[in-house]
């Protein structure tokens, strides 16, 4: 869990899980004398007003007591909800895991070592009985033996040392230590699902039928993580020999024939796996959906099938095809033509640039949002990304939208991974937001010195079959953002900017 690690960034809410981890991880480095140094992080979620800011005060407090560094990131859940149009459970994880992984990044610049090398893991206080809630929860929700193996201990960078534990040994643990904690009022809403797992289902199964009912439904889930693991190897196996991936990676092709040989589990995990590859996220796809997926191989020819995440699926005479889509056109065209033709098709649309753009945003639409005293001035300008891009701080593709705002302000010139603010004089025409072209370069020094996109995107490790899906924010061939990768270093604000474009891609978790 902490090979090669040279420092751990601690998420601190300021409740009995979170603390009791920030206590346990500075003692472990303390006692043994661990070659780690640690940090906290605690993000302010702008929900619950004063109880929120009390939380943010109390976790300072202790961090400072422990002596460990300690930052507080101040966010408008609600907000980025509503823009995003996902739930605020959904919106504060999201957010929360960027924060994490931002801090982490910033010690790894420090250390001088990739993020990726592992050197900074970011710890999180899952523990037995969270376990036990997310197992249910997706049981419930009809998930397959993904979803059954439930929250790993360990995860790329993001490492969980008290999923062994127990709710009750940590609040026994932080009574022996005389270590107060924060409660969050909204856990005992029993409106959302997750807590009407926590404070009825499983209290009642603990006292109905068994009282270590968590603990080995968690052994359970460890079992199965490992049995999955296995069936995963296998898939993968055959994997090299029924897929095709088709230019642009915007489908595949599984052939039947080598498909329809291979055993049954082995089979659905190939699946399940073809999807994940599409939708470009590790999404648990329902029994029901594999099942339908599986059975569609069965069928007759021009039998399809819509799935989850605008995926969608065709039996042709040999194959069985998967891509992306949001219209009718493209189900009639996976319908209509051959496996070679489509492929032919594919490389054809990919030269012509058809499916590079999202949208032109007009130098008259972007000077609207400057406008003052006008009855639609300070709007923002929302673009939504008609096809899943590819976002490399987060690793995976997914659905998301652009949003452009003016921004007059000094204290909003700071830049993030997800949010950029340009000088709007600087800017020569329209912006497009789309995704690359041959001829696309990007400003890699102050001095206006460039570079192709292709080489910063193979300096920047980003892997071929990930670059047509990275979105661009693009004037004509000069690349001023790619988002996720790097931002270009011409029309930053300076001292004598006056107008500022803030440009923000959100991120949709479904």
């Amino acid at each position: 869990m902490l090979s090669g690690c040279r420092h751990i960034v601690a998420g601190l809410s300021g409740g009995a899980d979170s603390v009791c981890l920030l206590l346990i991880l500075h003692e472990a480095v303390s006692r043994y004398k661990l070659p780690v140094s640690l940090s906290a992080v605690h993000v302010h979620h702008g929900i619950r007003g004063a109880e929120a800011d009390q939380d943010a005060d109390f976790s300072a407090s202790l961090a400072g007591r422990l002596g460990i560094p300690f930052a507080c990131c101040r966010e408008d859940i609600p907000a980025f909800a509503e823009q995003s149009g996902i739930s605020e459970e959904a919106a504060g994880r999201l957010v929360r895991y960027r924060i994490f992984e931002q801090e982490a990044r910033r010690y790894s610049i420090n250390f001088g070592e990739p993020y990726e090398n592992g050197s900074v893991r970011i710890a999180v206080a899952h523990h037995m009985d969270d376990q036990a809630e997310t197992v249910l929860l997706h049981l419930f929700r009809g998930s397959g033996l993904n979803g059954l193996s439930g929250i790993q201990p360990v995860r790329g960078n993001i490492i969980r040392p008290l999923l062994c534990v127990s709710r009750a040994q940590i609040e026994q643990y932080l009574e022996s230590e005389g270590q107060p904690y924060r409660t969050d009022s909204t856990n005992a809403d029993n409106r959302y699902t997750r807590n009407q797992i926590r404070n009825v289902v499983l209290p009642y199964i603990r006292k109905q039928f068994n009282p270590q009912f968590a603990s080995q439904l968690s052994e359970l889930s460890s079992e199965l993580s490992g049995i999955q693991g296995y069936i995963r190897r296998q898939a993968a196996a055959l994997w090299e020999q029924c897929i095709a991936l088709h230019e642009g990676g915007s489908g595949l092709s599984i052939r039947l024939s080598v498909f329809a040989g291979a055993d049954p589990v082995i089979r659905q995990e190939l699946l399940y796996m073809a999807f994940c590859s599409l939708s470009g996220r590790e999404s648990d796809l329902y029994r029901i959906h594999r099942k339908q997926l599986e059975a569609l191989a069965g069928m007759q020819v021009g039998k399809k099938l819509h799935l989850p995440d605008g995926i969608f699926a065709v039996r042709t005479y040999e194959e069985l095809v998967l891509f992306r889509g949001n219209d009718a056109s493209s189900l009639a065209f996976a319908e209509k033509e051959g496996a070679q033709q489509r492929l032919s098709k594919y490389k054809e649309k990919d030269k012509a640039g058809m499916n590079d753009f999202v949208k032109t945003v007009e130098r008259h639409e972007l000077d609207r949002l400057f406008e003052k005293g006008d009855a639609e001035g300070g709007r923002i300008l929302r673009i939504p990304v008609g096809r899943q891009a590819y976002i490399h701080g987060i690793g995976y593709r997914c659905v998301c939208s652009f949003l452009m705002e003016a921004s007059y302000k000094p204290e909003y010139f700071g830049n993030n991974d997800y949010t950029k603010y340009f000088d709007y004089d600087t800017i020569r025409g329209n912006l497009d937001i789309r995704f690359r072209q041959p001829g696309d370069y990007i400003a890699v020094y102050p001095d206006g010195q460039v570079r192709k996109l292709k080489k910063e995107f193979i300096d920047r490790k980003i892997l071929q079959k990930d670059r047509e899906s990275v979105i661009l924010l693009a004037d004509g061939h000069e690349v001023l953002w790619a988002a996720g990768v790097r931002r270009g270093e011409a029309h930053r604000v300076g001292r004598e900017t006056e107008r500022i474009l803030k440009v923000t891609v959100c991120i949709q978790e479904d």
